[in-house]
């Protein structure tokens, strides 16, 4: 996985290589994966899962600094938002992943914020995800 971390602008401020590693944990249901960025020793437990009577896939996060994100997104959908968080400016604010260009061994995420409650939203980063030995 490559990931480029974005200014406001849209520009490229930082580009770090990673990777994630992924296992069924329940058939279809739950994977449970890691989430690895040894150039910014940054490291994090995800586990995903489908609810089939909300039809919503769920991805829940938590890395050392001990902030657990909850992502939420319909079941076939690409988008998934981030709970509510306190903004440093007093509001409330948002993450939106978006992901697109998949193919089977491929896909490209785009994460924006919002520190509007969702009103707009600004560039983030985006990341491109290879399958290690795939095509």
């Amino acid at each position: 996985m490559v990931t480029e971390f974005l200014n406001e602008d849209g520009s490229v401020a930082q580009t770090v290589n990673g990777t994630y590693e992924f296992s069924w944990i329940v058939t279809d249901r739950v994977i449970a994966g890691r989430s690895d960025m040894p150039d910014l020793k940054r490291s994090s437990g995800i586990l995903f899962y489908v609810a089939p009577r909300t039809r919503q896939i769920e991805m829940v996060s938590v890395g050392a600094d001990g902030v657990l994100w909850v992502m939420s997104g319909a079941l076939g959908g690409e988008t998934r938002t981030t709970q509510e968080y306190p903004t440093a400016a007093g509001g409330t604010g948002r993450l939106r992943f978006t992901r697109y260009n998949i193919t089977r061994d491929s896909f490209e995420s785009r994460m924006e914020y919002s520190e509007d409650g969702g009103r707009s939203w600004k560039p983030g980063n985006r990341q491109v995800f290879k399958r290690a030995g795939g095509s």
